[in-house]
């Protein structure tokens, strides 16, 4: 079963992206921050489960139509009462 469509190493950067209908494992989790601990590197998570972005984020992005609508850590963001921000956490 796939878990991540791509990790790819770009240097200081670290990309993960994973489809919305596939949940990432503590598994997976443990690898990302794991990459980043070792290698030293920036990670750019694509999800839409935030239970792994809660996990493995310092900071977050909320794209709406690709736009930034909001950012900041979990907490921050999961106290947010725009109701377009609060979709991603119920």
């Amino acid at each position: 079963r796939q878990m991540a469509q791509t990790i790819r190493l770009m240097g200081p950067i670290t990309l993960f992206r994973t489809t919305r209908y596939h949940m990432v494992k503590r598994e997976i989790i443990r690898l990302m921050i794991e990459i980043k601990k070792k290698y030293d590197t920036s990670s750019l998570i694509i999800s839409h489960d935030m239970n792994c972005v809660h996990m493995a984020s310092d900071r977050i992005v909320v794209l709406l139509d690709g736009i930034c609508y909001a950012n900041g850590n979990y907490e921050k963001l999961k106290q947010n009462q725009d109701p377009k921000v609060k979709q991603f956490f119920e």
